[in-house]
């Protein structure tokens, strides 16, 4: 007479290794008995492999199961303990996964800690701010209505010259305007000016001036005296008639 015992669920090792060890015994592979069972090889490959992941939706993965175990002549309840056993270790460890990448929720109440300045520092913070704000204000005000440096490289003053033009050449700010008698000269990125000016014989008075949109003029007078050919014989005759 044979006896059958019944074995216990600690009895069998994983749900893997023990649906691979049954089928490998019977010298079948998972491609046979997915055609053979009409499931999807990937969801027997899963079961053995322990891809939970893999598997559809519970109702699902368990007829599945009920046929492999059938076609490999194993206790399905005993491997449906397992696989619910390993399927639960499985999601828990999947859901301490996705929390380790969860950012952490901020603490409230560390947060509003660090607001909490006794009143003496908060004046005080407020003094120290009211005070930069306005330095910053003077200092920029400063910047907007003094006039901006001016420096001429040519003509020098009191300038005598045949030629009947002159150059004006020198540097001020890059945002100041240049004008010179009231005429308005282009001046470059970096602020240098070169303009040629025409010339009247005798003496030529001219003025300078920079000034930004909201200062004051930076104005170089210049004299010049034009003496040309006809003005210098004159001046010879009239030194000899004398």
């Amino acid at each position: 007479m044979v006896s059958f015992h019944n074995k216990k669920i600690e009895d069998y090792g994983t749900l893997g290794s023990t649906l691979s060890e049954k089928r490998e015994s019977q010298r079948a592979d998972t491609k046979t008995v997915s055609r053979i069972l009409a499931i999807d090889r990937k969801y027997l490959d899963a079961f053995e492999n322990g891809q939970y992941g893999v598997l559809p939706a519970l109702v699902y993965a368990k007829n599945y199961l009920r046929a492999y175990s059938q076609y490999l002549e194993l206790d399905y309840a005993l491997l449906e303990g397992l696989f619910l056993k390993e399927l639960d270790i499985y999601q828990k460890s999947r859901q301490q996964k996705e929390s380790a990448l969860l950012p952490r929720k901020l603490d409230v109440s560390a947060l509003c800690s660090l607001w909490v300045i006794p009143k003496m520092a908060r004046n005080i913070s407020i003094c120290c701010i009211v005070l930069f704000a306005g330095y910053y204000l003077a200092r920029s005000s400063q910047e907007i209505f003094t006039p901006p440096n001016l420096a001429l490289s040519t003509p020098p003053d009191n300038y005598v010259t045949r030629e009947p033009t002159v150059t004006i050449s020198g540097q001020t700010q890059k945002e100041a305007a240049v004008k010179v008698n009231g005429k308005l000269i282009l001046i470059d990125e970096s602020g240098n000016f070169s303009e040629s000016l025409p010339l009247q014989k005798g003496m030529n008075l001219l003025e300078i001036s920079a000034a930004k949109k909201y200062s004051k003029n930076n104005t170089v007078i210049r004299k010049i005296m034009y003496m040309d050919d006809e003005v210098a014989v004159s001046s010879v005759e009239n030194t000899g008639t004398n």
